[in-house]
């Protein structure tokens, strides 16, 4: 009878044990995904690209978003240490993503890797509060729904359509238009005597996701060019240099 109940309570022991062990090893990876999820700045000089990354949970599961494609990318884990995992392209090919530079339980520094050639960029943790910006404006509506533009004390006034006499009921029209028929539209702002008073963004872009800029931007650049020396001109009429 003695042995029997030593048998017993050695089993309840285990059990209890096991589960004590699956606990933890769950609270490990909740910790674990925590610590990498977040934003990634890549600065890559040498091929004349600057781009975010942006590295989110959804549902146990871990997600890519990087300007390298327009689209979320889920990812496969191949190591624990360093936190490595792979993402696959559709048409650009297979990523690397390996996490380091641990400090406060978080990891501030993000690899990327190419497996069928040399690319290889280092990106650093966003310090920026930019989520705040992505959660506000949501991806996933189906229907049009007017909100006032975040203040963020940024120099750029925001304030209320409502307050400014613009036809409330065109907008709503051509929002609804864009959300509907236009895949390639990435954002629409619309300001009123220097007021920002419309900023939606469309078709997963937002507002900190950068844009590449190509060689038009020369003609943008030439006309700032030109209005900043005629102003300069305007202030000061002498000509001084």
């Amino acid at each position: 009878m003695r042995s029997a109940a030593k048998i017993a309570m050695q089993g309840i022991l285990l059990s209890a044990l096991a589960l004590l062990c699956v606990s933890c090893g769950s609270e490990r990876s909740v910790e674990r995904l925590d610590s990498i999820t977040g934003d990634y700045l890549f600065d890559g000089k040498h091929f004349d690209a600057i781009f975010y990354t942006i590295v989110y949970e959804e549902d146990g599961k871990l997600f890519a978003f990087s300007d390298l494609a327009d689209y979320p990318v889920e990812t496969q884990k191949l190591k624990s240490d360093p936190p490595t995992y792979r993402i696959k392209f559709k048409t650009r090919g297979d990523f690397n993503l390996a996490f380091s530079d641990l400090e406060n339980g978080r990891y501030n520094m993000l690899s990327m890797t190419s497996n069928d050639s040399d690319f290889q960029i280092d990106g650093h943790r966003s310090a920026n509060n930019i989520h705040k910006l992505r959660d506000y404006h949501d991806k996933s509506r189906k229907g049009y729904s007017y909100k006032v533009p975040l203040q963020l004390g940024d120099g750029l006034k925001t304030g209320n359509i409502i307050e400014t006499g613009i036809d409330t009921t065109a907008l709503y029209s051509m929002m609804n238009d864009i959300l509907e028929n236009y895949d390639y539209m990435h954002s629409m702002l619309i300001m009123k005597d220097g007021v920002l008073v419309v900023e939606e963004y469309f078709n997963g872009w937002d507002p900190v996701r950068l844009h590449r800029l190509q060689s038009v931007t020369k003609s943008y650049t030439s006309t700032l060019v030109g209005l900043a020396l005629e102003h300069f001109h305007d202030s000061d009429p002498v000509g001084h240099p």
